[in-house]
């Protein structure tokens, strides 16, 4: 009876012990969610964090710089009738989620497919370029990124962004156009800086007959 009742004893301290050390497992580092991050979808809304390009050096080469023809953004309204840049032939003019401005979509590809990435957001109202700097360091902070800006004039910012997602780069600018001054920038992060510079150049091409 005594060996029966020790026997009990000891199982319920083990399976006491058991249960105590269970509870102090260590639970799987949780990742924070990007995917809606603002201030890598550049548009200021919620979009892709960097655009899907091809990462490695070997790659970054086989871009090729984009070809641009003269776009005309008179389907966007009244505001628009008029106005034209330079984009790649099979863009598609749209409205942007802000009904005022104009969304340039160059065409799409998959990742594997190694074509220019062109997708600009043109605004009629001017942008707030020290809020935009603004907010790319909280955005920074929040993530433990680290931003760098090589450019930071009242009509032009340029900046780069490493961190768990990788490295980016992005801009945006103020182009004066018949007396107006229009913000421009691209849609979303970006890779090659060879899409960066083909994207500012049609920002310059911007022009109303």
């Amino acid at each position: 009876m005594r060996i029966a009742q020790f026997r009990i004893a000891t199982f319920s301290k083990a399976l006491l012990l058991m249960v105590a050390f269970s509870g102090c497992e260590k639970k799987p580092e949780e990742k924070s969610d990007r995917s809606s991050d603002p201030t890598l979808a550049q548009s200021g809304k919620a979009g892709p964090a960097v655009t899907t390009e091809p990462k490695s050096a070997s790659e970054l080469a086989m871009v090729e710089k984009v070809k641009l023809v003269a776009l005309d953004l008179s389907s966007q309204g009244a505001q628009w009738k008029g106005w034209s840049i330079m984009a790649p032939e099979e863009s598609k003019v749209m409205g942007d989620m802000d009904p005022a401005s104009v969304r340039i979509a160059g065409k799409g590809c998959s990742i594997v497919e190694k074509c220019p990435y062109f997708d600009l957001i043109l605004s009629p109202k001017k942008p707030d370029l020290k809020n935009d700097k603004k907010l790319q360091e909280q955005g920074a902070a929040k993530y433990g990124d680290k931003v760098t800006f090589s450019t930071d004039t009242p009509d032009l910012l340029e900046w780069t962004r490493e961190g768990e997602l990788g490295k980016s780069i992005n801009f945006v600018r103020v182009v004066e156009v018949a007396g107006k001054r229009i913000g421009c920038r691209p849609l979303a992060a970006m890779v090659a800086e060879s899409n960066r510079t083909a994207m500012k150049e049609a920002c310059a091409s911007l022009v109303k007959k």
